[in-house]
């Protein structure tokens, strides 16, 4: 009888053991978010760490670093947390790996080499936040928007493209027919392997807003609506549709928002757009009145749960959501503080 009961302990305790593992991997990945079990998070962090945040930021682009540092630390309106603040030139992937969340803004020129970094600390289980027109040209002087070498002046923009930007041409499928034109900016190639963060954000890169459509200057431009919030989500609770969406254009700044279409064939999941009176037709191109605004990417779907949900993708970078520029109603503090703790907690 005792050797019976013995049994059963050390069948338990084996049983015990392999649920506290998977668990580990299961949080670890992304599958399940540490919230999702009372006081799971107190005992996951205390044996993995306390989570550590840093801000990435350039030279150019939408975004302020520094305002996003001090909305975060701030106990008010932030969630009291102190991020590093870490210039992209001075990066490499180990410095990365010392954080749990990474935020990435005012980071418009970027090297594919930089990219590539992200992208690994992204499929090695880094949280991302990435955001605006982030990564969408190779250095300062590169036109907004490039499709082909012919978009170009200098004879070393059009080698570092070449060397630099995938191709259609390039990728499995393509045919004699298919154009030699660039696919978008978030898909690059290096040393003969392409490094694809559009398809990590599960979206492209089209244009910024301001430079498809005329914005107001040194007024807030508030002719759209938050709409299509996914209340469930916690990168988007308490915020409700049909609110004001407003973004700030000084002479020397713009303070926008960029355009981007979904990679439908990608495990992506559209938390909040911005919806206008109207659709967005620029040059005979139609956008439609529904921009994405907030998404969340995962590496894929199974029997409707989303597996390493660890990227986020913010269209209007996360901290002019509470632009100081804006009217008191019109600045979101929740959508910083939810970045943060939809990102670590869930």
């Amino acid at each position: 009888m005792a050797e019976s009961t013995k049994m059963i302990l050390t069948r338990l305790f084996v049983l015990f053991i392999l649920m506290f593992g998977l668990l580990l991997v299961l949080t670890w990945t992304n599958t399940i978010k540490c919230k999702s079990l009372l006081g799971w998070c107190d005992i996951y962090y205390s044996m993995k760490g306390l989570p550590k945040t840093a801000i990435v930021y350039g030279v150019d682009g939408l975004g302020d670093p520094f305002l996003l540092q001090i909305l975060l630390e701030s106990r008010i309106d932030g969630v009291g947390i102190k991020p590093a603040l870490l210039e992209l030139d001075s990066l490499a992937l180990g410095n990365l790996k010392q954080y749990e969340l990474v935020y990435v803004t005012r980071a418009r020129s970027m090297s594919t080499e930089k990219m590539k970094m992200f992208v690994d600390f992204a499929n090695q289980g880094g949280k991302l936040i990435w955001t605006g027109d982030a990564g969408t040209s190779l250095g300062v002087g590169y036109p907004y928007t490039i499709r082909s070498k012919h978009d170009l002046v200098t004879d070393k923009q059009k080698l570092e493209v070449e060397e630099n930007y995938l191709f259609k041409d390039e990728v499995t499928g393509a045919d004699q027919n298919t154009p030699h034109e660039v696919i978008n900016p978030w898909a690059r190639k290096l040393n003969g392997k392409q490094v694809r963060l559009d398809q990590l954000l599960s979206i492209t890169y089209e244009d910024n807003y301001c430079r498809l459509k005329e914005c107001f200057l040194n007024i807030e431009n508030c002719y759209a609506r938050i709409s299509n919030v996914s209340s469930d989500h916690p990168l988007v609770q308490s915020i409700r549709s049909d609110l004001p969406f407003c973004f700030f254009v000084s002479s020397d700044v713009n303070k926008d928002f960029a355009v981007v279409t979904l990679l439908s064939s990608r495990p992506v999941t559209s938390l909040m757009t911005v919806n206008f009176a109207g659709p967005l037709i620029v040059q005979g191109k139609t956008y439609g009145k529904n921009l994405p605004l907030i998404i969340s990417s995962s590496k894929s779907h199974l029997f409707g749960t989303n597996i390493g949900e660890n990227v986020a993708y913010y269209a209007l970078p996360v901290e002019y959501f509470a632009n100081p520029d804006l009217v008191k109603n019109h600045r979101y503090f929740d959508l910083v503080q939810n970045s943060y703790l939809g990102m670590i907690y869930g």
